[in-house]
């Protein structure tokens, strides 16, 4: 498959987890600092993890408006050497922001539907970053070089047949053409990095030991659910899909229903809504720009279709 650099946003994203009941009550006195949360919910699946910060999210829409252009301008100009371009479609982006909310630092690992076949389902996933060109090793020598800019030797590429070659290569004028490489659809790509929800907030502080307490209670020692996710005996091991072992199950459903018992995921929600808040309302400005130049950029993205 022929993946271009910045197909990165297919990769899975660090930690994210969901499960939990709730009790829908409003929460205790808040310390440190830490915005006020609202009522806790009761979170027993994926989709029922909607936070503040998700509506200002770029949308799937606009990442593969922008991934296309940029295919269709590289495209071009690798026609005018004569050079083929055979672009791939986006994959995985549809239900990226489901699995980015699989996993988070925050609250480690949930998924109810398929922990106990899957276990945590660690994946060694995709680089934050691909360099130009990768995933293009059907092509010759010199039309990668071409396409990224730099020959085998990662000297830059500054000629094919008597043409120059632009700075980065045919697929950096995609990208250029458009604005910069499509963003990944997550916070990351708002301004400042999106919210910041210390993993350290003393209400998470306060469910995490309960939760280590009731993980105890069945056999197993973590201080925090991330660090059950983390447990480097998850990790993938040769090549393939493998199974996951008796204990990773045993571990992720304790992991799960200590998560219920305790009111994990609602307090995370809660949490993690507050902090959304408090970024939304410090933001607006920026956010009201950012959306703006999104929105230009899919419209000028449009304008190099075709």
């Amino acid at each position: 498959m022929k993946q271009n650099a910045w197909r990165a946003v297919v990769a899975a994203a660090v930690v994210v987890g969901v499960a939990g009941c709730g009790s829908g009550r409003p929460a205790g006195p808040d310390t440190g600092g830490a915005p006020a949360i609202g009522p806790i919910p009761v979170v027993l699946t994926v989709s029922a993890i909607n936070r503040p910060i998700d509506a200002y999210l770029p949308s799937v829409a606009s990442v593969k408006a922008l991934i296309t252009a940029v295919d269709a301008v590289t495209a071009r100009c690798m026609k005018q050497y004569g050079l083929p371009f055979d672009p791939a479609a986006p994959i995985g982006l549809d239900d990226l922001n489901q699995q980015d909310k699989m996993r988070s630092p925050l609250y480690g690992f949930f998924d109810p539907d398929a922990a106990r076949a899957n276990g945590y389902e660690v994946s060694a996933g995709m680089p934050a970053a691909a360099t130009p060109g990768q995933g293009q090793a059907e092509l010759s020598p010199a039309a990668i070089a071409v396409l990224g800019g730099r020959d085998a030797s990662g000297n830059p590429a500054t000629s094919y047949a008597g043409r120059p070659v632009p700075a980065g290569g045919c697929q950096q004028q995609g990208v250029d053409a458009v604005g910069g490489y499509p963003p990944r659809p997550d916070a990351q790509a708002l301004p400042d990095h999106g919210p910041v929800v210390p993993t350290a907030d003393p209400r998470m502080r306060a469910v995490d030991t309960a939760w280590s307490a009731c993980m105890k209670s069945r056999g197993f020692d973590y201080a925090n659910p991330a660090a059950a996710l983390a447990d480097p005996q998850w990790a993938p091991k040769g090549a393939g899909n493998q199974p996951p072992t008796a204990k990773e199950v045993a571990t992720v459903t304790a992991d799960l229903d200590c998560k219920r018992s305790t009111n994990l995921m609602g307090v995370a929600v809660a949490v993690e809504t507050a902090y959304d808040q408090q970024y939304i309302a410090s933001h607006r400005t920026q956010l009201a720009a950012y959306t703006q130049q999104l929105q230009a950029r899919v419209g000028q993205a449009a304008h190099l279709v075709g």
